[in-house]
């Protein structure tokens, strides 16, 4: 299941994505965003993404909340739940999805 409000995300079947249980016993989803861009080299219309942005981020998602850890690293999809966990402590509170 693709979280309300993931968009840019790769095709289903070359998506990332994992779910954890932090330290608090929240439930968290996280996958891997990368922005979508036109054939004229920007971002898609209605996207204006900083330089971090551009590079892609893992958005994180409990119930109630979402974040952004911009510049994921490699394998991240790999790392065990504590990882993640840091991972998502770390990562930019965003608002809800629309």
């Amino acid at each position: 299941m693709i979280p309300d409000g993931a968009h840019g995300l790769r095709p289903p079947n070359r998506m990332a994505h994992r779910e954890f249980t932090d330290a608090d016993g929240l439930h968290w989803a996280v996958w891997d965003v990368q922005p979508s861009i036109s054939t004229d080299g920007v971002s898609a219309p209605g996207m204006l993404l900083g330089e971090d942005a551009s590079q892609g981020w893992l958005a994180f998602q409990c119930a109630g909340e979402r974040r952004r850890f911009y510049m994921p690293p490699a394998g991240w999809e790999t790392f065990t739940d504590a990882q993640l966990a840091k991972l998502c402590h770390h990562a930019v509170k965003v608002g809800p999805s629309r």
